[in-house]
Parts: C-alpha cells; structure tokens; sequence
C-alpha cells in the first residue's frame, strides 16, 4: 500500500519554529511582514493624527478614505464641504507631507461625498 502525499504535513516540518513563544505584538508584526501589509499600515499612518495635521474643525468633516494612484481621496459630509476643502487642498497637502513615508507619494486630493 502506498502512501498518499500531504503537502500539508510537509510544510509543517519545513516551517521553522521558535522555541520561546513570542507576545502578540511581536507575533502580529511578524504576520504582517507575512502578509505584506506593513508597507500599506506606513502608508496610513498618518490618519491616526488626522485632526493634528488638519485643525479640529476640517477633521470634524473630513476623513481620509483611501489613495487613488498619488491622489489621497477624502471622505466630507456633503458637496459644500468638498467646495470649502478644495480652497485649501495645496496646504493640507503641504502639512501631511511630513507626516507620510518616503514611498508615498501625493499630488493631489479628491473628495467624496458620503457618510464618515
């Protein structure tokens, strides 16, 4: 009787494990080296000071959503936010260009109208 191959169990033998275990915080750095997503975690780390890179007041109305190619799209409450916002687009850019990584580029800034 032959045996049947598991690539399971053989991925289990070649994985290396550390004989100490490791807390969480080291553990779920490790996973998301993994995974890939600490380069997208730098990239949104700015949104944690959000209200002390814009005032209080534009962060009350404004959240970052998400990055569209170079262009860091803003999430307002309605299309008269988004007119006001678009006056001083130049200057919030200018004050979160310190707060972003080295390979994150911004040249712009769009909004979008929706619930924050």
């Amino acid at each position: 009787m032959t045996k049947k191959y598991n690539a399971y169990r053989d991925l289990e033998y070649k994985r290396k494990r550390s004989a100490t275990p490791k807390n969480a915080a080291t553990a779920l750095i490790s996973a998301y080296k993994w995974k890939g997503l600490t380069e997208k975690m730098e990239k949104y780390e700015f949104t944690l000071k959000w209200s002390e890179i814009v005032s209080e007041e534009i962060a009350s109305y404004s959240k970052p959503s998400h990055f569209r190619g170079d262009t860091l799209v803003l999430k307002v409450p309605s299309s008269a936010h988004a007119q006001q916002l678009s006056f001083v687009k130049l200057e919030i850019i200018d004050a979160l260009r310190p707060y972003l990584k080295s390979h994150t580029k911004l040249k712009d800034i769009a909004f979008e109208v929706g619930r924050l």
